[in-house]
């Protein structure tokens, strides 16, 4: 490994005539690059715009300032109404194609140059204003990990203030590990893993990191720390669809990872898994899915032609047209920033396109009030106040909280999530600090099948859903009790047989 750039490579292109354009405005594509081939193949949201990187030949257009001629790596900079903010170049033989780019909260970005295949280059690191702060060599797999075979794919974070480049690499014997590469090219091999062929690594804005992977249609999530696997997030099967691929994963801050990619029937997929393992969502689409962001309201995935939104449980779907031959996406003010690629020659090729998020699918009126449908179920509250809860299928239970005068505080919906038939909701309590605490449970199979599962859900005091979580040893959650020093205890029926007739108490875990 070495450190250092050449005194070049520590100026930025800076672009300070933006061209005209409209990415304030949805659906009006602006394009980047010249005459020559220009391809940008990812991009990532920063906090006032976009970072995206590729490659590019061209010497005119908005690559007019290059001096040298041929193919190099590409890195553009736009802020939120479209106007370049910089652009960066950097070239090395056989190495002419930027990727893996990450925009941090520090106002840094950070992109790897390579060759095609990924196993050497460069790893940069722009300040705020476009130039090199850093260059790191990769000097291929073994460089990273002595027993090290692979670079399979490389993901830079910010841990603690610092850059760090996690590198996964595969290893001859087919178990995998997480390198670090630090800026000053000193390298920390990770420890080794079972992860299978078709898996990613994930990070938030902490530096945790997760890697998601699919093998026999189940789903294995690791939480990795300094290289070394943490926890066993998950390891099991969903059931339909069964994935076969991961595309692309996002690792949330409250540990749930969200993932995207091909099914084994040749279709896609969308699943969210919380921290504890449980199915949040899961859905299929026909065709597989290949790039995942976030949303100001839930995610957004890319299929072949099309946009897939959803919300945050995943309850409510939309879909929005891609524009041709889109290859990424990444969030936006009210929908997603599509990068794709113009294939006719002498024109700028990289374009932008701003696609606005429909109308999520509307939540169902709720049971009680919809024309022919049951009562919801009343269920007390502590100070006079009841919950309504309204049954809406596959969608969970709408619960609305209406205190001692009448009047109805909150209305939110607490989804199912698992791959239970039902959810019921049994007993609330108010908690200390002005919380509240649901208990209840899920519903599997029916006759001599029939299961249940103990299940709470923790609401704010204005009912946000903070947490909603199966509760161990429980097959149902029947009653609540606060104790004088603000001890929670949950009254449970213990057997998964049906039943609601309590024989154990339980003292509940706040989530963390």
């Amino acid at each position: 490994m070495q450190r250092g750039c050449a005194a070049a490579l520590t100026a930025a292109l800076l672009l300070l005539a933006a061209p005209a354009c409209a990415l304030e405005r949805a659906a009006a594509p602006v394009a980047f690059g010249g005459s020559g081939e220009d391809r940008l193949e990812a991009v990532v949201p920063c906090a006032d715009g976009w970072f995206a990187v590729g490659s590019t030949a061209s010497v005119d257009g908005d690559l007019s300032m290059r001096t040298r001629k041929g193919e190099t790596g590409w890195a553009l900079r736009l802020d939120t109404g479209g106007g370049v903010r910089f652009s960066f170049c950097r070239g090395r033989s056989g190495m002419t194609r930027m990727a893996a780019p990450a925009a941090f909260e520090d106002g840094t970005q950070s992109m790897v140059l390579t060759d095609e295949a990924m196993q050497h280059g460069e790893w940069i690191v722009l300040n705020a204003q476009g130039e090199a702060a850093s260059c790191t060599t990769i000097d291929g797999a073994q460089a990273l990990c002595p027993q090290g075979e692979m670079i399979v794919q490389l993901l830079p974070v910010l841990a603690q203030g610092e850059a760090v480049l996690a590198a996964l690499v595969r290893h001859a014997d087919g178990t995998l590990c997480v390198s670090q590469l630090k800026q000053d090219g000193a390298a920390r091999p990770g420890e080794p893993f079972e992860g299978g062929e078709a898996g990613r690594l994930c990070a938030d804005a902490e530096g945790n990191i997760a890697y998601a992977s699919a093998r026999d249609g189940a789903v294995h999530l690791l939480a990795l720390d300094d290289g070394a696997v943490s926890a066993a997030l998950c390891d099991q099967s969903y059931g339909e669809p069964m994935p076969a691929t991961v595309a692309d994963a996002r690792l949330a801050g409250d540990g749930s990872v969200t993932l995207c990619g091909t099914t084994q029937s040749g279709g896609g997929y969308l699943l969210r898994i919380s921290r504890s393992g449980e199915r949040l969502f899961m859905q299929e689409t026909d065709a597989p899915l290949t790039c995942l962001t976030e949303t100001e309201t839930g995610y957004a995935a890319l299929s072949s032609g099309r946009i897939l939104f959803a919300d945050e449980d995943g309850a409510s779907l939309a879909w929005a047209d891609a524009p041709q031959d889109a290859l990424a996406i990444a969030s936006a003010p009210g929908g997603v920033m599509a990068l794709a690629h113009d294939a006719l020659r002498g024109r700028r090729q990289a374009v932008f396109t701003r696609v606005a998020q429909p109308v999520l699918s509307e939540t169902p009126e709720p049971a009680s009030v919809a024309a022919g449908a049951e009562p919801a179920v009343q269920t007390d509250v502590g100070g006079g106040g009841h919950l309504l809860c309204s049954a809406q299928g596959a969608l969970g239970v709408q619960v609305r909280y209406v205190d001692e005068d009448g009047a109805q505080r909150f209305c939110v919906r607490t989804p199912i999530h698992t791959a239970a038939d039902e959810l019921q909701w049994l007993c609330a309590a108010h908690l200390d600090g002005g919380d509240m605490l649901l208990g209840g449970r899920y519903l599997y199979g029916s006759g001599a099948q029939a299961r249940q599962q103990g299940v709470t859900a923790l609401l704010s005091g204005d009912g946000v859903l903070r947490a909603m979580e199966t509760a161990d040893g429980a097959g149902a959650v029947c009653g609540i009790a606060v104790t004088p020093d603000g001890e929670v205890l949950l009254h449970a029926a213990r057997d998964e047989a049906p039943s609601i007739e309590p024989d154990a108490v339980i003292v509940y875990g706040y989530p963390r």
